[in-house]
């Protein structure tokens, strides 16, 4: 998947513990590189939704508002609520992974969230 090279723009949300993206953000995933997403000024997530057990999880992995996956987190959870026809469950996971390493993931906790996101995260 080719990034985008600059950060997308964040403030924190109304909604608590969440940010909302300022302007509009594109990308181009390599999955299916005619499918460039376009998250509208407005939308709003929450963060990497990382389950953590006394923070154990998160010691292993990023907390949610990391900088390192942010942009991840975005992305995925953009998909998960627009659930793109040409985008599978296992696709919005891999663009996950790959945009961790990108953005600066160790590839073995990338490789650790994208197998949980596998087995516990959105399906559609």
């Amino acid at each position: 998947m080719a990034g985008h090279a600059l950060a997308p723009i964040l403030s924190p949300s109304v909604r608590k513990g969440g940010y909302r993206l300022v302007e509009t953000y594109s990308l181009i995933l390599t999955p299916v590189e005619r499918y460039i997403p376009e998250i509208k000024a407005g939308f709003t997530f929450d963060g990497a939704s990382i389950p953590t057990f006394t923070g154990l999880t998160w010691a292993l992995t990023y907390s949610p508002f990391d900088p390192i996956v942010m942009r991840a987190a975005l992305l995925h959870d953009y998909l998960c609520v627009m659930q793109p026809a040409q985008i599978t469950p296992k696709m919005a996971a891999q663009a996950f992974r790959t945009m961790l390493i990108e953005d600066g993931a160790a590839p073995w906790k990338a490789n650790l969230m994208y197998r949980a996101i596998l087995l516990a995260g959105p399906k559609w």
